[in-house]
């Protein structure tokens, strides 16, 4: 008896029937992978620091809130944390809140904190006059909001 070899579909020329990847082909796949994680890589960290920044400002809102409160209160700014009664919960990124120029009419209140292992220190500030925070230093992009480095 003879067997006849059946072969559906078209053949290479000159290619043996191992099954696999060429070099090139796999070094492709992977500049591919490269280029592709360049992009996302840094896109992704910088959403990072965007959401650990939230946590800046909700505290400085609270702050705003405490401090309205404890002026209706005392008729002055609460100089510290605990005067105001500022109570945040789980785990803190940023530095506790840190009060200057605190009186009868006036308060400044800092947070900062090193977002991404870096030399900048992403700064936020609050005062008696403006209910917004002020990003004075972005650590993310190495800037203040008037677009000089920090």
């Amino acid at each position: 008896m003879h067997q006849h070899s059946t072969h559906i579909g078209p053949r290479a020329a000159g290619r043996d029937d191992q099954a696999g990847f060429t070099l090139i082909e796999l070094m492709i796949v992977v500049a591919i992978i490269g280029i592709l994680a360049s992009i996302a890589i840094p896109k992704y960290q910088n959403h990072i620091v965007k959401s650990r920044q939230a946590e800046a400002t909700q505290t400085l809102a609270a702050v705003y809130t405490n401090q309205l409160q404890y002026f209706s209160e005392n008729n002055t700014y609460g100089g510290s944390e605990a005067a105001i009664q500022l109570v945040i919960e789980g785990n803190r990124r940023y530095a506790p809140v840190v009060f200057t120029n605190v009186g009868v009419g006036t308060y400044t209140a800092t947070i900062t904190a090193n977002l991404d292992a870096d030399a900048t220190i992403d700064e936020w500030v609050l005062t008696e006059s403006n209910k917004l925070p002020t990003h004075t230093c972005d650590d993310a992009r190495n800037l203040d909001d008037t677009g000089n480095p920090c």
